[in-house]
């Protein structure tokens, strides 16, 4: 096969043809095809910035928020230690002065009844004292047998004391 002018002029007149189709019917809408798919990408690509930036801030806001929560939180919880401190204080000072109250009662009822039996006592003595007297005066006895009556009636009155 043997080229010749007219055919190599012919080639290069349908490749430039070719190029200009090729051109006009298939780069041109491939290309903006490809521009408009870029364009998305970008779009979609600065959104996705815009949004993880977005997230970034609320994630920044809400752990902001968090802090301030656990310290309120926090707060309330110390205020209500500190109340139920000043309380237990106050309950344990109001048993300590109802212990010294019941205390002093306590005192003043042994005290009066102690003043009571030595009343008694001193009561029971002089009848004992008494009616050994009279026991004696009614009779006249020895000494040993003065004394045997004494006793007797010290112990009879100390037996009827007690069983009072």
């Amino acid at each position: 096969m043997e080229l010749s002018l007219p055919q190599i002029i012919a080639a290069i007149v349908n490749f430039f043809v070719l190029l200009v189709i090729l051109k006009v019917f298939l780069y041109k809408p491939v290309f903006g095809m490809l521009e408009a798919r870029k364009e998305e990408i970008d779009q979609n690509l600065s959104e996705a910035e815009r949004a993880r930036q977005e997230a970034e801030e609320l994630k920044q806001k809400y752990e902001v928020e968090l802090k301030e929560a656990n310290t309120k939180a926090q707060a309330i919880i110390n205020e209500a230690t500190e109340l139920g401190e000043k309380n237990r204080a106050g309950l344990i000072a109001e048993a300590r002065t109802e212990i010294l109250r019941l205390n002093e009662r306590a005192k003043a009822d042994i005290a009066r009844e102690t003043e009571q039996a030595a009343l008694r006592l001193r009561a029971d003595v002089a009848n004992i004292a008494i009616d050994a007297a009279e026991s004696v005066l009614r009779r006249e006895v020895s000494q040993a047998e003065h004394q045997a009556l004494l006793d007797s009636f010290i112990a009879e009155e100390i037996e009827t004391g007690i069983a009072k």
